[in-house]
């Protein structure tokens, strides 16, 4: 897996460089221009910051590469960096400099992907552009023209905000506000820039001014002055409000095309009303009931532990989806009769261990994102199913091959996976043991984690035994949340 998801890096880098490549020869062609060297060192250059960036990003993640980025992220980054290049260079040639549309990138990524990630591809974004652009000055040009650079310098300070400001925001009044202050902030910038220095300097640019004529352009034109600064605050103000419209616009298309988990998107997966939940409403109320328990305790747990809630309870809400598939083999869905009571106990184990693998299929089936299904086949990790064993071994005098009465696994890669291994056995035992008593929930719960853990469940995620205790106490807290007694009302007249 790991080497298939390095070729779909590889590949991703390629088709980018591929696309910027054949934006700037074609913006070439269409400027008519005739000299073959300034589109020569332009290609040589994407090629260079391509091959950086993607040195940057291995450096970055090194051996968790796959884990902390996966390709469809990688190829979202990519996608939102080609689309700010391609609008950069085609406004900045045909239109104006001030059109350009320096952190479309970051703000495109801000609910997609990790703050550092928003902010590394903000800065390769500008980086691409600016190096197109200045090879193309400088070949034609003795002078370096100021404009690229004064933008160049606010897509990278605008863009690093974005990223700090805008990423991790759920709330869509703050981010649409936070959006709006810093277009207001950056609109201020270039005006403020294009009056002080580059609309002066430039203007002497163009006309092949010397030093001293530059002096004399900036000290004796105050209409100039006007006109440029309402110049430069029309053209970025529209320029920095459309990057916050194609924004609103284009996420929910990344989205659905990169099949990418955002906090909108995974309430929008929670939501009664989504196709495979209303299944699980109406096929299965007993699991989804369930499901709803072990989604408070894994919501509360995520939170204590730092990671995210909304993550925690949408895979909550999935991780038993498979029990669509024999549903009445569930305890939880039973009404009076228990089919496995009229089966060989290795042919119970089957069914019940089978609805992880049912599961995934199901989330592959309605495109549930990879982080919610591979919570569903590792829930269980390679446990064994205890009472289908017991009931084996009292059925027989050899030895019962325990590999037959336990899940296939895997075991949890993630710290969410693990919340919801622990908080869905710690549901049932507890409620199974029918106990009050604070101190023996604390038993069972203990007991549950330390099995999990002598047998390795955790093995293959980064969770701590800190973070276990917090979950554990947790759980207990939220118990007693949850079962909470209530005065007796009277039954007087």
């Amino acid at each position: 897996m790991r080497k298939n998801s390095l070729k779909l890096a590889i590949i991703i880098y390629a088709l980018l460089f591929v696309t910027l490549s054949i934006a700037t020869i074609l913006q070439f062609v269409l400027s008519e221009a005739t000299d073959l060297a300034p589109l020569f060192f332009q290609l040589i250059a994407i090629l260079l910051i391509t091959f950086i960036f993607a040195l940057c990003y291995l450096k970055k993640v090194g051996e968790k590469y796959i884990l902390e980025l996966a390709p469809k992220q990688l190829g979202a980054i990519a996608a939102c960096i080609a689309i700010g290049f391609i609008a950069s260079i085609f406004l900045y040639y045909f239109v104006t400099v001030l059109l350009m549309p320096v952190f479309l990138t970051a703000f495109l990524l801000s609910p997609l992907v990790k703050r550092k990630d928003v902010f590394l591809a903000n800065l390769f974004s500008n980086i691409f552009v600016f190096s197109t652009i200045m090879i193309r000055c400088l070949s034609y040009c003795n002078n370096m023209p100021l404009a690229p650079i004064f933008m160049f310098l606010t897509g990278i300070l605008a863009g690093s905000i974005v990223a700090f400001l805008l990423t991790y925001e759920n709330r869509r009044f703050y981010f649409s506000l936070k959006a709006v202050i810093i277009c207001l902030g950056a609109t201020a910038v270039v005006v403020a820039l294009s009056v002080i220095v580059f609309s002066p300097l430039e203007s002497a640019y163009l006309e092949g001014a010397y030093y001293n004529e530059v002096l004399l352009i900036i000290t004796t034109s105050p209409r100039f002055y006007d006109e440029m600064a309402r110049s430069a605050a029309i053209f970025s103000f529209v320029a920095f409000f459309s990057q916050y419209i194609f924004t609103i616009i284009l996420q929910p298309l990344f989205e659905k095309a990169f099949n990418l988990l955002t906090n909108a998107r995974l309430m929008d997966l929670t939501d009664h009303n989504f196709p495979l939940m209303k299944r699980l409403i109406n096929e299965t109320p007993g699991t989804f009931n369930h499901a709803l328990t072990v989604a408070n305790f894994a919501e509360v747990c995520a939170t204590a532990i730092g990671d995210n809630p909304y993550l925690a309870r949408a895979a909550a809400y999935y991780h038993d989806i498979g029990k669509l598939e024999n549903p009445q083999f569930f305890k939880e869905n039973q009404q009076d009769e228990n089919p496995h009571d009229s089966i060989l106990p290795e042919v119970s184990a089957e069914i019940i261990r089978s609805h992880a693998e049912y599961g995934l299929e199901l989330c592959k089936k309605y495109r549930i994102p990879s982080e919610i299904s591979s919570v569903v086949i590792e829930h269980h990790g390679t446990m064994p199913i205890t009472v289908f064993l017991v009931k084996a071994q009292s059925l027989t005098d050899g030895k019962v091959d325990i590999a037959q009465y336990s899940y296939k696994g895997p075991t949890p890669s993630s710290k969410i996976a693990a919340i919801i291994m622990i908080c869905d056995i710690a549901e049932a035992a507890i409620r199974a043991s029918g106990t009050d008593d604070p101190t023996k929930k604390d038993e069972i719960v203990s007991k549950l984690i330390l099995e999990r853990i002598q047998s390795g469940q955790f093995d293959d995620c980064d969770i701590t035994l800190k973070e276990l205790y917090t979950i554990k106490d947790t759980i207990l807290s939220a118990f007693s949340g949850v079962h909470h007694k209530r005065i007796k009302y009277p039954d007087g007249k």
